[in-house]
């Protein structure tokens, strides 16, 4: 039986994003909850490098008119938007077992 699951989990995403944006608008310590909006740190030039780096980052595709204002709020709505264009990837329930001699420790 196959499962499938996120190619990268909501913290992984939040984390890329928070630095992606830190480094790209120059502004250190951003969390999840910054408002980027109202604080300026966004501008549209960022808007679009953000959206080219969450398509080539999480192979992910956007309709030019998917995002909203709202969507740019914080990185943790950032993120809740990309993660619903997350692809998914296929994992067997034997990818999770320890190879011979790797036990639990």
């Amino acid at each position: 039986m196959e499962s499938t699951v996120r190619a990268a989990t909501r913290e992984q995403v939040v984390e890329k994003l928070r630095e992606f944006v830190s480094i790209e608008s120059g502004v250190p310590g951003i969390t999840e909850e910054t408002p980027l909006i109202a604080s300026g740190v966004l501008d549209s030039f960022l808007i679009v490098s953000i959206i080219a780096y969450c398509e080539r980052e999480f192979s992910c595709s956007f309709e030019p008119d998917e995002f909203e204002e709202q969507h740019f709020k914080t990185i943790g709505a950032l993120a809740d938007k990309v993660g619903g264009h997350l692809p998914m990837s296929e994992v067997s329930p034997l990818d999770s077992t320890p190879a011979r001699g790797e036990g639990i420790r």
